[in-house]
């Protein structure tokens, strides 16, 4: 768990020849290899919190996981000009990616997390759940082709640019399992179950129960031959668009475009006879065979350049238009991955997790018959027939002026809307059974009816509608979602040597999801306070409220052979947006926990706090409720946000992270070597960097801060035969009985230190 080093591994090469067949036709062709690989901390999804190297835990070498990338790619074009009126350029290639991962991990094991008592995680070792047999094959062969037509005014562009794919996609979160223990007394115990049961003798009762985990996910194959499941699709894309650039004045130009993309999908799914007869959420069926059939996206544009003066000094320039992203397959290859017939599932939490005892045997809990029956747990994923893949409307205009002194001086504002947003929805997440019995936080909850029997006649699973669907996830459109964006910028050109740039940036940006590329966890980890299918638009993860940026280059030539080019970059913004959320399944969704947001009690009245007892040392400790409320109530008011969401729901990455500034700092040495060359020119360039250079000048400077803790309240239970949620404040330091008193910390890891890095180049042209 300490002292191992993390690789990093790229080997490029790229080769390039250009053929002047004649005056009117030139030829190219590129080839591009890499072959790389890099270790990589394993992933925090499903994680008690996090699995990462932190504040509260540290996991064991053993639940890294490496990334493998491999690409060869080779594209080819040719240029003609038929004459002063014609152009062509016309491109075709053949590009081949293989990427995939390996667990630190030799054997197979389970994933193992391991709490610290207090709702943090302590530690995680076994295989990286995400990562068994976790491969992605890519195929994509692309011809595009563009006739330009140049008629007085008028420059024509007609082309066309198409993309034929072929994916093998490989993945099976949780293979080997995943245990998750609130503690290690906890694990412990369940180990000594397992050795019991080795022995033939009988666990100790205090063992069974302290031993059981909190949560048991297993993802299994369900062919009969037990082979692991692999989903192949193919897809093309057809793009067709029209351009025509137009010199209205001498000072005006206007460009008007239509485009037309055309995306199709080529997937055997077979169909699912068990999901097929189900009827989900608001009388949903679900067809896991069907996928988005052929639907042409329009994605028409104006644009336009106006030299206001015709001096050259005030220039105004802008558009609108639609425009059509990059289709993401990968959630078409999740679906076919998801269709109840290839994986069986268990996912076990709290109660339904008892008998999960501890095990390293990997197959342990997969059922005797692999075959999925009725009763089988499975998991689904289906495409809406009326989903249509993302699309925004996007409007910008700019007044670039040139300003005394040779300054120019930029203002932009760039607004973009969602035409066809992403939304997850589980259709298996049944209606709410009711509210919170609380007198303020009154959001829905989802847990079972005690006794109550799913629609198979068998005992329901918290949360959801069919205990034998763990999810049932709906990739469908919407077009809520917004962002905009407002930049201020002066720059200068000093002589021939040097050149300054100031920037300020404002943002704000508004979406239901972040992209993620399982439509599951995209649902699952979306934090919510009311129903988790509503359509519910909050701060996005992306977004940087302020920015400001600012360069400086300096380049000097002396000598005839040597050149100095000095150069600054430097930055300063907030680090980022954290959703306070509460640890534990606050709404009964099953979702995992930590995904329900906050609410900010007002006074004591608005939580229902309960006594905490635990071992501090070996010596028993009790944190009374009124101890707690005392030091939550002192945590909300010196935060700046929760204070002033005191009787409201936290809303999703509302809050802010504290700015941080840094600098960067790039030198470049230049030996010619033959400075009188009439043709070749070759040059050794030295070259060194040094990332946060503020953080090399002091320690203090360049450090970003990360928040405390986000899951801050913990969900402890319900008070008997009530919907009354109970909670707990646990300490920051459950070993020193120490509670949470601030909101940040200083982020300790790369992001925070200086970076050196030292390079040579040889340079011929």
């Amino acid at each position: 768990f300490e002292s191992f080093g993390l690789r990093t591994y790229s080997q490029k090469a790229t080769v390039k020849l250009d053929w002047n067949i004649s005056d009117k036709h030139k030829f190219s062709i590129k080839y591009n290899y890499l072959s790389s690989y890099a270790d990589i901390a394993p992933s925090n999804s499903g994680a008690i919190t996090s699995r990462s190297p932190g504040q509260f835990g540290m996991p064991f070498q053993s639940a890294y996981y490496t990334i493998n990338n491999g690409l060869n790619s080779v594209i080819a074009e040719l240029n003609s000009r038929f004459s002063n009126e014609v152009s062509n350029t016309f491109q075709i290639g053949f590009t081949s990616m293989r990427d995939s991962r390996t667990s630190f991990t030799n054997s197979a094991f389970p994933m193992v997390d391991i709490g610290n008592g207090s709702g943090q995680q302590l530690t995680a070792f076994g295989y990286e759940p995400f990562t068994y047999n976790n491969k992605l094959d890519t195929d994509v062969f692309q011809f595009s082709n563009n006739l330009n037509i140049y008629k007085g005014k008028h420059t024509l562009t007609l082309g066309t640019y198409n993309e034929f794919y072929s994916f093998t996609n490989g993945f099976a979160p949780t293979y080997y399992g995943a245990y998750q223990f609130p503690s290690v007394d906890a694990f412990k115990a369940s180990v000594r179950v397992w050795q019991a049961q080795q022995n033939g003798t009988a666990p100790s009762p205090d063992d069974l129960t302290l031993g059981s985990p909190s949560r048991y996910q297993l993802r299994y194959s369900a062919l009969p031959d037990g082979s692991f499941p692999l989903a192949v699709t193919r897809a093309l894309q057809i793009g067709l668009y029209a351009q025509d650039e137009i010199a209205v004045r001498s000072n005006l130009n206007l460009t008007l475009g239509l485009r037309v993309d055309m995306p199709y999908i080529s997937v055997d799914i077979t169909p699912n006879a068990v999901s097929d007869a189900m009827t989900f959420r608001d009388n949903e069926k679900v067809d896991i065979s069907r996928v988005q059939g052929l639907a042409p996206l329009w994605s028409p544009r104006v644009g336009f350049n106006w030299d206001v003066f015709n001096n050259k000094k005030t220039q105004v320039r802008g558009g609108t238009g639609i425009f059509t992203g990059r289709v993401p397959y990968v959630w078409i290859s999740n679906q076919a991955s998801n269709t109840g017939n290839q994986f069986g599932s268990i996912d076990n939490i709290g109660a339904n997790a008892r008998s999960n005892y501890f095990s390293p045997n990997v197959t342990a809990y997969v059922p005797s018959s692999r075959v999925l029956t009725s009763s089988s747990t499975f998991n689904l994923a289906y495409t809406d027939p009326n989903f249509k893949f993302p699309q925004v409307w996007r409007t910008n205009i700019a007044i670039d002026q040139q300003l005394p002194w040779g300054v120019i001086g930029t203002l932009e504002g760039i607004y973009t809307a969602d035409l066809n947003a992403v939304n997850i929805e589980n259709v298996n997440l049944p209606t709410a059974r009711g509210f919170l019995g609380s007198d303020s936080d009154k959001r829905p909850i989802y847990f079972a009816n005690a006794g109550a029997l799913d629609p198979n006649g068998v005992a329901q699973v918290n949360g959801r509608i069919y205990g034998n669907v763990s999810d049932a996830i709906k990739l469908r459109s919407t077009s809520q979602g917004y962002s905009y964006n407002l930049t201020a910028q002066l720059q200068k050109n000093i002589g021939k040597s040097l050149f300054v740039s100031v920037a300020y940036n404002y943002m704000d940006s508004r979406s239901m999801n972040d992209g993620g590329s399982v439509a599951q966890s995209m649902w699952r980890d979306r934090p919510v306070s009311g129903d988790p299918n509503a359509t519910a638009v909050s701060y996005s993860n992306f977004m940087v409220r302020q920015r400001f940026i600012a360069s400086l280059s300096y380049k000097k030539e002396y000598a005839k052979r040597f050149a100095t080019s000095i150069s600054v970059f430097f930055e300063a913004a907030p680090n980022g947006r954290v959703s306070y959320v509460y640890q534990g399944d606050a709404n009964g969704d099953n979702a995992g926990g930590n995904n329900d947001l906050l609410f900010v009690p007002r006074d004591r009245k608005d939580i229902n706090l309960v006594d905490i007892n635990g071992f501090s040392n070996g010596a028993p400790y009790t944190y009374t409720a009124t101890q707690q409320w005392a030091d939550l109530d002192k945590y909300i008011g010196q935060d700046t946000y929760l204070s002033s969401m005191r009787g409201q729901y936290v809303e999703r990455n509302g809050m802010e992270l504290p700015m941080y500034a840094k600098a960067d700092l790039s030198i470049r040495q230049d030996i010619i070597l033959n400075p009188s060359a009439s043709k070749m020119k070759q040059t050794i360039q030295f070259s060194f960097d040094i990332f946060n250079f503020t953080n090399l000048l002091s320690s203090a400077w360049g450090v970003e801060q990360l928040v405390n803790r986000n899951n801050l309240i913990t969900f402890a239970g319900r008070e008997a035969g009530t919907l009354k949620p109970q909670y707990s404040f646990p300490y920051l330091d459950q070993s020193t009985q120490t509670p949470l008193t601030t909101s940040f910390r200083n982020n300790t890891g790369t992001g925070s230190r200086w970076v050196a890095q030292f390079g040579i180049r040889y340079i011929f042209n």
